[in-house]
C-alpha cells in the first residue's frame, strides 16, 4: 500500500484536493481491472489517499466555502508522497511567515528526508519554497507567478515555461490544473510506467487519443 497525502490549507483550490483523490482512486480501479477478476484487492499495488490540513480542521477555499479533511498533517508519521494543489491567496489568507507554515515546512523536510516525493502545483509550489526544498533546485510554477517565485526564493533555480520538473523528488508544476500532471508523475514514480499509462487512459485521455498530450 502506497500512502499519499493531499495537503489543503486556507486558499487551496478544492478542485485540486478532490481531483487528486479522484485520480488516485481511478488509478486503483484501473490497476484492479488490469489484474483481472481473480485478483484480490491486495494483489494490485494500491494507493491510499488521505486529505490533511495543518490542524485537521476544515480549511476555507478561495470562495469562502469550508472544505473538510481526513486528518491533521502533523499526526501523519510517514507517507510515500505529499501533493499540494494550487492556492488562491485572497488578502492575507495565507500567512507565509507564521508558525504554522514553519511547522508545515519542518514536516515536509522530514518526509522528504525519509524518501517521500513532495509535489506542488501552481502557488502550492511556494509552500515547498517556504520549506527550503527549492533551494538550489530546478523548479517551475505557472507563468504569472514566475517573477514572484524568483523574488521570494532567490536560491531556487526557477525555469520559465516548464510544465513539470522533478529534481531530487521535489516535483513542481505549472498552472492550477497541473495537479493532473503531478498525480500521473507520482503514480509513475511509485508504481511504474504501466500504472501511469493505465491511470491516464482510465482518467484523463479523451475518446480521441491523438488530441491529448500525456
Amino acid at each position: 500500500m502506497m500512502h499519499i497525502v493531499v495537503l489543503g490549507m486556507d486558499g487551496t483550490l478544492p478542485s485540486g484536493v478532490a481531483g487528486l483523490c479522484d485520480v488516485f482512486w481511478l488509478a486503483n480501479e484501473a490497476m484492479r481491472k488490469k489484474a483481472g477478476p481473480s485478483s484480490s484487492r491486495s494483489t494490485a499495488r494500491q494507493f491510499e489517499v488521505v486529505t490533511a490540513s495543518p490542524r485537521g480542521r476544515s480549511f476555507q477555499d478561495g470562495r469562502g466555502a469550508r472544505v473538510r479533511v481526513d486528518a491533521s498533517l502533523f499526526d501523519i508519521g510517514r507517507c510515500d508522497a505529499v501533493l499540494i494543489p494550487g492556492i488562491v491567496q485572497l488578502g492575507e489568507t495565507l500567512q507565509w511567515s507564521g508558525p504554522v507554515m514553519r511547522e508545515i515546512g519542518q514536516w515536509l523536510r522530514k518526509q522528504h528526508a525519509h524518501g517521500s516525493i513532495v509535489a506542488g502545483a501552481c502557488k502550492g509550489v511556494f509552500v515547498l519554497g517556504e520549506a527550503g526544498l527549492l533551494n538550489e533546485r530546478r523548479c517551475t510554477t505557472t507563468w504569472w507567478l514566475h517573477d514572484e517565485l524568483l523574488q521570494r526564493y532567490p536560491s531556487a533555480r526557477a525555469i520559465w515555461g516548464s510544465a513539470l520538473i522533478d529534481e531530487g523528488r521535489v516535483v513542481t508544476s505549472g498552472g492550477p490544473l497541473s495537479w493532473v500532471d503531478s498525480a500521473l508523475h507520482v503514480i509513475r514514480a511509485l508504481a511504474g510506467d504501466e500504472a501511469a499509462r493505465l491511470a491516464a487512459d482510465f482518467a484523463v485521455v479523451d475518446n480521441i487519443p491523438p488530441a491529448q498530450t500525456i
